[in-house]
Parts: C-alpha cells; sequence; structure tokens
C-alpha cells in the first residue's frame, strides 16, 4: 500500500516538475486563443443590433400635428371659425413615416347637439411639412355643411371640441372629390401608417 502511495505521488511532482520546465500555464477556461490575444469574450448582443436599434427609435418616433395659432385643447381664434373669416388654421406636420405616400385630414366636432359634426375632409395630399392656412391641401369631400371645403367652429352654445385627425397612408386613394367621411375612413382602411391628431376649442363670442 505504501508502494502505491509513493508511486502516486512521485508521479504528481515529476508533471509538475514538466510543466515548470516549460514554463507552460494551465489552458485558459475562457476559450482558446483569447487569453494569448489579451481579449474578451465576444458580446451575446451580436453585430449589427446597435444599428438595428438606432433604427427601431428612428422609426419609433411618432407623427405630430401642431398649429402656430394654438396649442393642443386650447381656444382656437376667431379669425378661423364662423364668427370670422372662416379660413383653415396653419397646421405643421412631422415625422411622417417614410414610406408614406399620401395624407389625409379630417376634422369633426364630437359635442354637436345632433352627433359629431364634420367640418373637412380631404385626402391625397401630398407628403409635405405643413398645410398652409387657408389652403386646399388635396382632394376635398362634403362636409356637414353641405360643402366641399373648411367650414369653421360654429358651436350652437357652449365649449365645444374639434379634432384635427391627420393619417398618413401607403399610397394614393384616387378616390374623386365630394366623399363624405364615412366613404374616407373605408377607404383608409388598411392603408395607414400612422395618425395624429390636434385638438382645438371654441365657444362662440356673440
Amino acid at each position: 500500500m505504501k508502494r502505491v502511495i509513493i508511486f502516486f505521488t512521485a508521479v504528481a511532482v515529476l508533471s509538475a516538475l514538466s510543466v515548470a520546465a516549460e514554463g507552460g500555464t494551465p489552458a485558459s477556461p475562457i476559450g482558446p486563443g483569447v487569453a494569448a490575444e489579451g481579449g474578451t469574450p465576444a458580446s451575446p448582443i451580436g453585430p449589427g443590433v446597435a444599428a438595428e436599434e438606432a433604427k427601431g427609435q428612428q422609426e419609433g418616433e411618432m407623427m405630430r400635428i401642431t398649429s402656430p395659432e394654438f396649442v393642443n385643447n386650447s381656444s382656437i381664434p376667431a379669425k378661423f371659425t364662423c364668427e370670422g373669416e372662416d379660413m383653415s388654421p396653419r397646421l405643421n406636420i412631422e415625422s411622417i413615416p417614410p414610406a408614406a405616400k399620401s395624407l389625409a385630414l379630417i376634422v369633426d366636432d364630437p359635442d354637436a347637439p345632433m352627433g359629431t359634426w364634420v367640418h373637412w375632409v380631404v385626402y391625397d395630399i401630398p407628403i409635405t411639412a405643413a398645410i398652409e392656412e387657408n389652403s386646399i391641401p388635396g382632394k376635398q369631400g362634403i362636409n356637414d355643411f353641405h360643402r366641399k371645403d373648411y367650414g369653421g367652429p360654429c358651436p350652437p352654445s357652449g365649449t365645444h371640441r374639434y379634432f384635427f385627425k391627420l393619417y398618413a397612408l401607403d399610397s394614393e386613394l384616387g378616390l374623386p372629390e365630394g366623399i363624405d367621411k364615412q366613404a374616407l375612413e373605408r377607404a383608409m382602411q388598411h392603408h395607414i401608417l400612422a395618425k395624429a391628431e390636434l385638438i382645438g376649442l371654441y365657444k362662440k363670442q356673440y
């Protein structure tokens, strides 16, 4: 028994002396070549992920519609109502999806006593950063004043909300002029890439 122990002890000592003589070190557990190159293990994220994240952030920007005439949920100046010049306000548009081919705009009043009242229906608007004041930016549908144009706020009583709803579409709709809001909404189904909304308020002054 003593001879067996002595034998294994001698083998262990000889192995240690052999490693020391060769100046070797045990293999790195990280993997071959990493310790010698002074490197670190490859990132588990993988190449190209940072670029994809940046792209995702860009694509995630929300389309916005604003106006220099009033901020969201504030009063619309009388100039743009039936008590003024009854003209459409300037609208600024930001972060339109790159794939968009046209815009559509619906302006309506959900507080009207007979149900939602439609003030403006516009579609096949070319991609633009602004809809100018008192302009005709695209094909116009019929509103609830039975006109193919912008009809400004004209509430019979109290303060009403006016929703300027902008849609970015993946194609031009190619519809004739004079369609109503419901027809436009049906035609836009499956074509909407983004939607933005601006709310203005108005109460008659007289």
